[in-house]
């Protein structure tokens, strides 16, 4: 690890998961790391805050295809509220 990544390992301890939930993620594109020179996956401290947002929005309700669908950019709690309410419409109109 650099001063500026993490491994799997290191991530996965300081977002108080697992690596295989990490690996999921990454499967369906909700996080994306980057590669070392010895081939391993290493993680920009910004995605510790990306998991953030994707943890919130799971408590929110929201699934994982729906937080795919989601910008994971910083928004405000009003937008947070507006786009579940969104999602929420869609779901009882099906």
């Amino acid at each position: 690890m650099t001063a500026k990544t993490l491994t799997i390992g290191e991530l996965a301890k300081a977002s108080a998961t697992t690596p295989r939930t990490l690996r999921h993620f990454e499967a369906l594109g909700l996080i994306k790391p980057a590669q070392a020179e010895n081939g391993r996956r290493v993680y920009t401290l910004q995605t510790i805050s990306t998991l953030a947002r994707i943890f919130l929005s799971k408590r929110m309700g929201f699934s994982l295809a729906e937080i795919r669908s989601l910008d994971l950019k910083p928004a405000s709690p009003k937008d947070i509220i507006a786009t579940q309410l969104f999602l929420l419409s869609a779901r009882m109109a099906v």
